[in-house]
């Protein structure tokens, strides 16, 4: 049974423990989002669910650091943690918050950027490294045309 109250929902930051589980218990939740952002201090996954609730199927549910109480199952969600580092970027952790990849991982590829957790910087930075290295090329772009542009106007200056 579909358990439409809390079915294609977004419940982002929203804790439910103070509910019944007999609102939960035996049904399916479809499309819902229980992410829990970061709490600095905690280490995810988060209490979101009462602790009793038990046999809930969850179809196509954002559950990322969030506790799957015991007996749920899920089919075709998403149930990591994400915690954010130093490098001012969400990156997917391991049961004990420590970090495995950068959430931006293929645009880091993608402008040969490193990747790997030993890329954290040990105190906060100012910018995202995707940031800062998109503000260089445009920089670099912006050098390019000015060099381009006056290559032209020397260039007419000579024919005429």
């Amino acid at each position: 049974m579909v358990n439409r109250k809390y079915s294609g929902r977004d419940f982002t930051d929203v804790r439910l423990t103070d509910k019944s589980s007999k609102e939960f218990n035996g049904t399916e939740i479809r499309n819902s989002c229980f992410y829990q952002q970061y709490i600095p201090g905690k280490t995810p996954p988060y209490d979101v669910f009462p602790r009793d609730m038990t046999n809930v199927h969850f179809v196509c549910c954002n559950l990322d650091n969030v506790k799957i109480p015991k007996e749920c199952t899920l089919e075709k969600c998403t149930n990591k943690i994400i915690i954010p580092q130093n490098d001012l970027t969400d990156w997917f952790c391991d049961s004990n918050g420590n970090p495995i990849e950068p959430l931006d991982k293929r645009k880091r590829i993608k402008l040969k950027l490193p990747y790997g957790p030993d890329s954290i910087p040990l105190t906060k930075a100012e910018q995202r490294p995707v940031q800062a290295k998109l503000d260089e090329l445009r920089e670099q772009v912006k050098k390019a045309q000015k060099i381009v542009t006056k290559s032209i106007l020397s260039s007419l200056k000579e024919l005429g």
